[in-house]
């Protein structure tokens, strides 16, 4: 069984966590242990994460509407994008790292993308998935 909410790996307080990796999630994920996700935009709240022990840290576009103010996510712009990553990671040390400028980058829609998927692994560059609902799509769908 899988969990929505969970309670993050040992916090940094302790001086006790190591910089969560792939293997790290793999292991975490074959336990059946959860993993916590939380989205940063800036530096103060990659502090924030580091000092919590949250397993993974996501820079996302959702920046361009939380941090930005923008009435969608399709006019965050890849400069954008490479400055709040460069923000975020300036406090993250410990947490796996999503997006520009990190240790992942995350792709977005279903089967469409699975041969420019391949070719980006296939070069050593680890991908996070995402399917269902993105909001960059709100406008094709109406």
């Amino acid at each position: 069984m899988r969990f929505y909410g969970s309670i993050p790996m040992k916090t940094q307080s302790s001086g006790t966590s190591k910089k969560v990796t792939i293997t790290t999630l793999q292991s975490l994920y074959k336990n059946n242990d959860p993993i916590t996700v939380l989205t940063a935009h800036d530096y103060p709240s990659g502090l924030f994460i580091e000092k919590t022990g949250i397993e993974i840290c996501l820079v996302g576009d959702s920046l361009g509407i939380v941090a930005l103010g923008r009435p969608s996510v399709n006019q965050t712009t890849i400069e954008e994008m490479l400055h709040h990553c460069r923000a975020v990671s300036r406090g993250v040390k410990t947490p796996f790292l999503v997006e520009g400028n990190m240790e992942v980058i995350r792709l977005e829609d279903g089967s469409e993308m699975a041969k420019t998927i391949q070719q980006i692994t296939s070069i050593g560059i680890p991908i996070l998935g995402h399917i269902g609902l993105t909001p960059q799509r709100q406008s094709s769908l109406g």
